[in-house]
């Protein structure tokens, strides 16, 4: 019982489209061109959940994001976010999407597979994609992005969800992924101990906007995340030579030190890892620092991290593993924000 809760109101808190009544639509978006493409909203990695009135939370499913698009001239279209058309991928949801009482429409979402226990199953869903298997592939729908001549894109969040609650119907492979108002903590707690991937968190009254503005972000519960490397710690002692690394992320326009990863390196990784930092030395840290002599460098490398969250007074990673170095630069890659 506990899981259909959190899947539907969550710890704390109630669904959100009960309580959402869409106006109707004004002159200015009527007659709206139909868009030749959209480029998705994504949500930024935040290493907290954010507080306040102001955020919905969603489960945050583990599947790949689709825009089922109803073209003018009548056209179904399953397309992904790369712009891919895999509209015979899922001829469950193709069906479902054929019921859909609008005449032209584009709808955002993701297809999942759950498992026995409710939860998504990316495997699962590659099996399943690659046998254009119908029954088991679901749609969860969580926005609505054009509908009969109105581009709802400028419209704040909880009006486009209310209005795709209109039309989503009761097909059951094409469901509305549902939003709560609840203590962000408190959901992601619960969204954890039921082994789910993490949560989603959007701004109820923000327009759709392409890209990762941080009006949608994302907070995973073991989570992975890039962060700058500002300095080490080389150890005759230790594999490779190298004993930690230094790590920092953004804070706005500024670089705060989040702590330090000692595991996770190989005896090849950390020999490699020592390669690309060493012409990057430099004499004082880019920030802040606590404790500790070490090897500062010019913030150029980004390491993607796995930890179990931050503490909660100085904000320091938890339980912090080395996964990789990233080949993108700074000003490339999906740094960890702790303003988000």
């Amino acid at each position: 019982m506990r899981k259909r809760s959190i899947l539907r109101s969550g710890p704390g808190g109630s669904v959100s489209r009960s309580r959402v009544v869409a106006r109707a639509p004004g002159p200015d978006l009527l007659d709206d061109p139909f868009p030749a493409s959209i480029s998705a909203c994504l949500a930024k990695t935040a290493l907290q959940p954010p507080s306040g009135p102001d955020w919905l939370f969603e489960v945050k499913w583990d599947g790949y994001r689709l825009f089922i698009e109803r073209h003018p001239d009548g056209r179904l279209v399953l397309r992904t976010r790369g712009g891919n058309d895999w509209t015979y991928r899922f001829p469950g949801i193709l069906a479902a999407a054929g019921n859909v009482p609008a005449d032209t429409f584009i709808m955002d979402g993701e297809a999942v597979v759950l498992n026995d226990h409710g939860v998504s199953d990316f495997a699962a869903l590659q099996n399943a994609a690659r046998r254009r298997s119908s029954g088991e592939v679901l749609f969860y729908g969580f926005d609505l992005l054009y509908r009969d001549g109105m581009d709802l894109r400028r419209l704040p969040l909880v009006e486009r969800r209310a209005a795709l609650a209109d039309i989503i119907g009761e097909d059951p492979h094409l469901r509305m992924s549902e939003t709560v108002e609840a203590d962000g903590a408190a959901f992601l707690a619960a969204a954890c101990e039921m082994k789910l991937e993490g949560i989603i968190a959007k701004r109820a009254r923000s327009p759709y906007r392409s890209g990762r503005g941080g009006d949608w972000r994302k907070i995973k519960c073991f989570q992975t995340a890039n962060f700058l490397v500002i300095g080490y710690k080389s150890s005759r002692s230790s594999l490779g030579g190298l004993a930690r690394l230094y790590l920092a992320a953004r804070k706005g326009d500024e670089v705060r030190y989040v702590g330090t990863v000692g595991t996770g390196f190989s005896e090849r990784s950390a020999g490699a890892i020592l390669q690309r930092l060493r012409p990057l030395k430099q004499s004082e840290a880019v920030t802040q620092v606590e404790g500790g002599k070490a090897t500062w460098v010019r913030p150029e490398v980004i390491a993607e991290i796995s930890f179990l969250g931050m503490t909660g007074e100085g904000g320091k990673l938890r339980h912090a593993s080395f996964k990789r170095l990233l080949e993108a630069g700074p000003g490339e890659a999906d740094i960890a924000d702790l303003s988000a």
